[in-house]
């Protein structure tokens, strides 16, 4: 695009020296002139610009690449934060699952789970969530039941309008204190490699969970 723009306006940098020259008193021609030039230099700096930005996403992937490679990370993915941490909603986090932990990182804050207090990961929609909300008494159980926050927050939505967009979310299940709690991601643009994740941690040997009633 902008190597025609740049093609463009030095076509019009020559209408406007055949205007000139054509009668050279004309100041239309040296306006066309002008007009042309800024359209080249405008498409050169933007060309510039995208190079630079280009290179700066592949220097920042290679970073990551490396990071991964030294952390021996098993998975790993840039997600949006839903539920479950001390983060605001959205907020974008990277997620790496190792072979005796869980490391998120997002908001300048680094949380570690050990893979001995993870319970379970699974992948479940909006949808699913909506309807487990509805189908339960009194609706706040089904929340409850199904994810706990993320079900209260998803399903509740339920009472207003059921959604017609399916949002994907990756949640894990994690023990503490004598109590299962839920950390989500949103992974509606990446739902084939968070069942990855899922796949690899079912296949891991499980070691059995005493929650003390």
């Amino acid at each position: 695009m902008w190597v025609f723009c740049i093609i463009l306006g030095v076509i019009i940098v020559l209408i406007g020296l055949v205007m000139t020259s054509a009668t050279p008193d004309m100041k239309d021609g040296y306006f066309v002139i002008a007009m042309g030039v800024m359209l080249s230099v405008a498409s050169i700096l933007n060309i510039k610009a995208n190079k630079q930005k280009k290179a700066a996403i592949r220097e920042t992937e290679r970073k990551e690449q490396e990071k991964r490679e030294t952390l021996n990370c098993i998975w790993g993915d840039t997600l949006p934060h839903t539920t479950g941490l001390p983060l605001a909603d959205g907020t974008e986090c990277l997620v790496y699952y190792l072979a005796d932990k869980l490391i998120i990182e997002g908001g300048g804050t680094s949380f570690i789970l050990p893979l001995e207090r993870l319970s379970d990961i699974s992948v479940t929609t909006s949808e699913e969530l909506q309807k487990s909300y509805v189908s339960s008494v009194g609706g706040a159980v089904g929340g409850a039941v199904l994810f706990g926050p993320l079900g209260a927050m998803i399903g509740g939505r339920a009472k207003e309008k059921t959604s017609r967009i399916l949002t994907f979310f990756l949640v894990f299940a994690y023990h503490k204190d004598n109590e299962i709690k839920y950390i989500a991601f949103d992974v509606t643009n990446k739902s084939n490699h968070a069942e990855e994740l899922k796949k690899i941690f079912n296949e891991k040997p499980k070691t059995n969970i005493e929650i003390e009633l």
